[in-house]
Formats: structure tokens, C-alpha cells, sequence
């Protein structure tokens, strides 16, 4: 089932959307890159990444960042 959109969030703030590196999500496995808007201030922070398939599925995963 091909990936239909991803989002990131930081701190728990508003999720926002990410694109595919080669412009479209249209696979099973997509590559996207992102940068956090603004540039995040020095200490921890905690940034969410959430996908989601053509059928309804979601998958979230949290990485804790030191800047």
C-alpha cells in the first residue's frame, strides 16, 4: 500500500506537512527530508514524524533532539 502524506511536529506544537524528495508520495517506501521552521533553540526538544498509507494506516515515531 503506497504512503499518501507525511507530517512533523516539534514539542507537541501543530503538525506540518513534509514532502517526498522526489515530489510525490507514491510507494511503499518514499524518502523525504525536513527542517524544522523556525531554527529550534538551544536544549531538548522532541520532534514526531507521522505517515500515512493509501488505506487509512498511520505510524508515528518520536526522536529527542539536543541542539
Amino acid at each position: 500500500v503506497g504512503i499518501t502524506h507525511t507530517q512533523y511536529r516539534v514539542d507537541s506544537g501543530d503538525w506540518l506537512a513534509v514532502a517526498a524528495d522526489d515530489g510525490i508520495f507514491d510507494s511503499g517506501m518514499e524518502q523525504f527530508s525536513l527542517t524544522t521552521q523556525p531554527i529550534l533553540p538551544k536544549g531538548e526538544h522532541v520532534i514526531e514524524v507521522k505517515v500515512y498509507d493509501a488505506a487509512g494506516n498511520s505510524a508515528t515515531k518520536k526522536a529527542t533532539v539536543k541542539m
